[in-house]
């Protein structure tokens, strides 16, 4: 029988009720029985103390709220009252999500709040409800929580201990609480160090585990291979648990070692082979002789050029190459031999050493061609002419008493330049060379070594840097259509002087990056013969590009067409094959290249593949890298 004083203490008033399960079984069914008869005589008491009866001589005693004094206007009152109740709790049931209807029976309504509000089977106590918070009980009783938060608290100090058992450390609850994902218990380095028995006489000298720094210099040496003769000598290691004496020669203290020279024909280049295994370091040296080397290489004095020494040997040979000599029979003096871009020229220019001649005033003579070694002169035979010049300075001495005017009248012994104020210039060939005529350039404006008059300086030296034949470096710049060189320095530079920058600091203009990639693939039934093909294409701006280069070339499936070509742009599209300017074809394996030295601007690069398999199914692909120059 179900018990509702027990399941429902808000229905402690009422009576049980038997149900249909009471009656399986002959237990139940007695017990179902005396329940229905006390039911009997518990309503029939209840019925006597409100309705009244036959041992109840008083008037009925009707609930409180009972308006009616009869029986009959009692019974319509409580009808009434019970229907409005029902509605309400229609009402209540239904704003709690409940299905509910006034048509439903008291005792379907009674059921939907049993179940509403059993709580029989909840298992909450003060001690495992969160402190703060409120619910109640099996009993029905309100009860608060007692439960501690613990999760406010990131980190919570705990008891660590060793399971052996399960090898791991654990760590105890420090309190009965609610923890969350976010808590951490933790114990100090000190504790876990203690229980794992951690000292610093365990550990390797120079490592640190919590917080503890080893000072033990004992290590596992089981891993280490060295021998003897990889360890320097008189030093010590220990190997697979063993102490090993070092017997490596220690070189480094000698700076230079003759170590025995060879040829490598097929690198090019010189060996030294190392005289003895040892330690030896960047500050030491392998040598070989001068003599060795040229042996090696084969350098005698007869190979050199006369006059010039490498490794020692001094050249004696007369050969060199003239094909750079200019020089022709009339610019060699007679009687000498010169080689002139490999043939042996005899010199035609006559030899006229210390040539002298004479002249009269206001004459002139003619000098011979040919070659003069500076002694040579023409003297005057006029007297006066030269009057006044003295042996001293060899300059006009206006002063003179003999002076009688000539051709250096009015230079003056102070510059050497005319002195048109002279009270005794006479005229003569340094005349009309006035004052305005003077040279105007500075020391700035003429090349260094050479010299120059000025109204200022006579023989003055130039200063400007001398440039000519010289490779200088400079800043490259530049804009979308010009590279720029800036001359680095002020000087003299002649046409075989060149400017240069680094290869870095110039940019090619493309529109991709250098180098790149070009792939195409495709497949199908080519059974019937049919050939399908595909491309794959890039724009190139080849403005100032040479060549393009291709390797890394794969081949496969079988097309028949594999090939690269440069095609003109046509309305924003790749032109036909027949408009192609320029074309290579690529071999699986090998490389190609397209000269577009003589192409500017933007063109389209296309890799081009068709295939015609006999029959079957199949697929293929082209690849390469393309690297710009």
């Amino acid at each position: 029988m179900k018990d509702y004083t027990t399941d429902n203490p808000v229905f402690s008033d009422k009576i049980p009720i038997v149900e249909r399960a009471d009656l399986v079984n002959y237990e139940n069914k007695t017990k179902a029985e005396k329940q229905l008869l006390q039911n009997d005589l518990v309503l029939k008491a209840r019925m006597d103390k409100y309705l009244g009866g036959d041992d109840n001589t008083e008037g009925p005693e009707f609930a409180e709220g009972i308006q009616s004094e009869d029986v009959i206007g009692a019974i319509n009152e409580v009808f009434q009252l019970g229907s409005e109740k029902k509605k309400q709790l229609v009402e209540n049931l239904t704003a709690l999500g409940i299905t509910a209807s006034t048509d439903e029976t008291w005792e379907m309504l009674l059921g939907k709040i049993l179940n509403l509000i059993n709580t029989s089977s909840d298992t909450v106590t003060a001690e495992t409800l969160l402190s703060g918070y409120t619910a109640h009980n099996a009993a029905g009783a309100k009860i608060t929580g007692t439960l501690a938060d613990k999760t406010g608290t990131a980190d919570h100090s705990a008891e660590a201990s060793i399971d052996g058992t399960n090898k791991r450390i654990k760590l105890k609850v420090p309190a009965t609480g609610k923890y969350g994902v976010g808590n951490y218990l933790y114990a100090a380095y000190t504790t876990i160090a203690n229980l794992i028995g951690l000292t610093a006489a365990k550990l390797v000298k120079g490592n640190t585990i919590l917080g503890i720094t080893g000072n033990n210099n004992n290590m596992d040496t089981s891993g280490a291979d060295a021998g003897a003769g990889d360890i320097l000598a008189g030093k010590k290691a220990g190997v697979k648990g063993s102490l090993v004496t070092g017997t490596l020669a220690d070189k480094t203290g000698t700076a230079d070692y003759n170590a025995e020279a060879s040829i490598d024909a097929t690198n090019k280049r010189i060996k030294l082979k190392v005289p003895a295994t040892a330690k030896y370091s960047v500050g030491n040296y392998l040598y070989t002789a001068y003599t060795t080397i040229a042996n090696l290489i084969g350098l005698t004095a007869a190979k050199l050029v006369k006059g010039n020494t490498i490794l020692g040997i001094t050249g004696n040979n007369n050969n060199m190459d003239t094909s750079g000599a200019d020089a022709a029979a009339g610019d060699i003096l007679s009687g000498k031999k010169a080689g002139v871009k490999g043939s042996l020229i005899t010199g035609t220019m006559p030899n006229k050493g210390a040539w002298t001649g004479t002249v009269a005033a206001a004459s002139k003579i003619t000098i011979p061609a040919g070659y003069h070694n500076g002694n040579g002169y023409a003297q005057c035979t006029d007297k006066g002419y030269n009057q006044g010049v003295t042996d001293a300075d060899n300059r006009v001495n206006t002063n003179s008493a003999n002076y009688k005017g000539g051709y250096n009248a009015g230079v003056s012994a102070a510059d050497g330049r005319v002195n048109a104020d002279s009270a005794n210039y006479k005229g003569g060939y340094n005349a009309g060379v006035s004052a305005t005529k003077k040279g105007t350039a500075g020391a700035g404006d003429v090349l260094s070594g050479k010299t120059f008059t000025n109204s200022s300086s006579v023989g003055a030296s130039g200063t400007m840097a001398n440039k000519g034949s010289t490779t200088q470096d400079a800043v490259a710049t530049q804009d979308d259509t010009y590279t720029y060189l800036t001359v680095p320095a002020a000087g003299y530079y002649n046409t075989a002087s060149k400017l240069r920058t680094k290869n870095s600091n110039l940019q090619q203009k493309l529109y991709v990056p250098n180098p790149f990639w070009l792939c195409v693939t495709g497949s199908g039934n080519f059974g019937n013969g049919t050939a399908v093909g595909g491309v794959s294409g890039i724009w190139l701006d080849l403005t100032n590009v040479k060549k393009l280069n291709f390797s890394d070339i794969s081949v496969s499936g079988s097309p028949s067409t594999h090939a690269v070509t440069i095609r003109p742009k046509n309305e924003g599209h790749y032109g036909n094959v027949e408009e192609a300017v320029c074309s290579a074809v690529l071999n699986d394996g090998s490389i190609a290249e397209l000269d577009v030295s003589n192409l500017t601007g933007v063109y389209y690069l296309v890799l081009a593949a068709s295939a015609r398999p006999s029959s079957g199914y199949k697929t293929y692909k082209i690849s390469a890298k393309c690297t710009v120059s």
